[in-house]
């Protein structure tokens, strides 16, 4: 499927997959997002990373968290690997650094 972006997807040809969803994904990609600054997003994000159903390009995930600005819990979705930003401006920054979303 050709496409630049895709929203809320968790459907492979049309039938769902039940496994998870995906909030946004673009051809680098796939961004989580989280609009509550409680922890607990690392299973999720992790299977992201290495469900191979879900990520079958093994994209980076990024987890777009406006309220997430405790650096402790930064600290702990980048011990796994998760780029955190905090705002569209930090998003776009890092997808261009990275050459493009």
């Amino acid at each position: 499927m050709d496409y630049q972006s895709k929203f809320r997807s968790g459907f492979i040809n049309g039938n769902p997959i039940g496994i998870g969803e995906i909030d946004a994904e673009t051809p680098r990609f796939i961004i989580e997002v989280a609009s509550s600054p409680r922890p607990g997003k690392i299973e999720q994000l992790q299977k992201l990373q290495n469900n191979t159903i879900l990520n079958p390009d093994r994209k980076e995930v990024i987890l777009f968290a406006p309220n997430v600005v405790k650096q402790q819990q930064i600290k702990a979705y980048e011990k796994i690997g998760i780029k955190v930003v905090n705002s569209i401006d930090q998003l776009l920054d890092y997808g261009a650094s990275k050459g493009g979303l």
